[in-house]
């Protein structure tokens, strides 16, 4: 079978990184894969982003401003990754969710890996459920006011089918809203736009549209730098969401460099493999949580729905152009010698040497961890049984044959990712609890 992306090249032969992106190329990719855990709503951060833009447009925010607001909307719910699928009515979210969700969301994006802007999106998701009152004026941001109104206009016409027939409705609970006036009189005006509701329930070309031409966006090359950074601040939103995945993504990354340069890929492929063990999972964000941590076994639709993520980490990365040897190395990891791995079905002389690492390097990881479903085996019982998979012509037996001869520097490197990522995780669940009382006593 012929390659997805036209591959040909192998990974120590790479010439470039990418091309040109921007912060709302990045939010827009992850925003859409997290939109696919919430069927009800699959567009409702897009929507959001839309409807604050068309606000701030017309109060004619900054610039930097505006910016901050769409990024902001774009993520607002991305705290919902971490939260069981049951818990998530939009409609009527209990207090705990409701405050929970926008500390998490916070949480992550407050990665001082992070640009500034992105931190400063940060602020304004963790305040996006309050209320304009005497006690909020002036404490919480006046952006979040915004991601508030156009929250909760998304949330009130969601089932309403044609608003533009009679936006009467809407306009009645924009009014009950509790928001600075002018953002309330700004939300009033768009209900009774028709083109508005066109571009809201109709084009989801139409809002994406309107997001880059309303405000300039800074544009960068996709180096080896930006590429490294971009995977690294990912990785609070791809492996923290949940304790069962939080070092999975680094030990991937570290495996993978570490076995590229056994086998002399040379500095290039082995940075593209460290790049692409962060990357490789960015698209379990379209995996419920409840299906990734589940006890027993998956049935067939959980399965089906859990195969789905290569294909997403696929997706976004070659929107994003990054460059086709990561956005494969990233996106072929469940591939197999023998063609039976998915999500493309390649085989043998398919796939590079650079892809039958990633595989033997997420295969082997995922053995030595902890899931719902098993107990985490040893160094030695992992090693065995991608042996018998090499044996079995689903994994390169060379890269398993490096692996076994350097099994006792591999366990060292997990012992330092382990060490240091439980610290991490720990830290940040301590600090969603603590910031979720900070708001639960703000709001009273």
């Amino acid at each position: 079978m012929s390659k997805p992306f036209g591959l040909g090249d192998r990974l120590n032969h790479l010439a470039f990184w990418g091309g040109e992106t921007s912060l709302l190329d990045i939010f827009l990719g992850i925003s859409e894969i997290v939109g696919k855990t919430n069927p009800l709503i699959p567009h409702h951060q897009l929507n959001v982003a839309y409807i604050s833009a068309r606000i701030c447009s017309l109060l004619g925010t900054s610039p930097l401003t505006t910016r901050s607001v769409i990024l902001a909307s774009l993520f607002h719910d991305i705290g919902f990754a971490a939260i069981e699928t049951k818990r998530r009515d939009l409609y009527d979210l209990d207090n705990e969710v409701m405050l929970s969700h926008s500390e998490i969301g916070y949480r992550m994006l407050k990665n001082p890996i992070n640009p500034g802007i992105v931190k400063r999106s940060a602020e304004f998701i963790r305040y996006h459920h309050f209320d304009y009152t005497d006690s909020t004026e002036g404490s919480v941001p006046y952006e979040s006011f915004i991601i508030r109104g156009a929250d909760r206009l998304d949330v009130y016409t969601t089932t309403t089918d044609l608003p533009w027939k009679d936006p009467r409705a809407a306009w009645e609970r924009v009014k009950e809203l509790l928001i600075p006036k002018e953002i309330k009189d700004t939300l009033l005006y768009l209900v009774e736009q028709k083109s508005f509701w066109f571009d809201l329930k109709l084009s989801k070309e139409a809002k994406e549209e309107f997001l880059r031409t309303c405000v300039s966006w800074p544009v960068f090359n996709l180096n080896a730098k930006s590429i490294y950074i971009t995977g690294k601040a990912l990785l609070s939103l791809i492996d923290f969401r949940s304790p069962i995945t939080s070092t999975h993504s680094t030990r991937v990354a570290t495996l993978a460099r570490f076995l590229g340069e056994e086998m002399e890929l040379g500095r290039i492929g082995c940075t593209a493999l460290e790049v692409g063990g962060y990357l490789h999972d960015v698209g379990k964000l379209a995996v419920p949580i409840d299906v990734l941590e589940k006890p027993g076994s998956l049935s067939k639709e959980e399965y089906a729905i859990i195969q789905t993520h290569a294909y997403y980490t696929y997706s976004f990365l070659k929107k994003l152009s990054i460059c086709r040897d990561i956005t494969n190395v990233a996106s072929f990891h469940h591939e197999r010698m023998d063609g039976s791995g998915y999500p493309f079905g390649l085989e043998g002389d398919d796939l590079n040497l650079g892809e039958r690492i990633m595989a033997v390097s997420d295969v082997y990881s995922a053995l030595c961890e902890h899931r719902p479903y098993k107990k985490s085996l040893s160094m030695k019982e992992a090693l065995s049984i991608v042996q018998s998979m090499a044996r079995s012509g689903k994994l390169c037996p060379k890269v398993v044959g490096v692996l076994e001869k350097r099994l006792d520097e591999v366990s060292d490197l997990f012992k330092i990712v382990i060490s240091k990522l439980s610290e991490e995780y720990e830290r940040l669940i301590n600090e969603v609890r603590e910031g979720a009382k900070e708001l639960a006593s703000m709001r009273g």
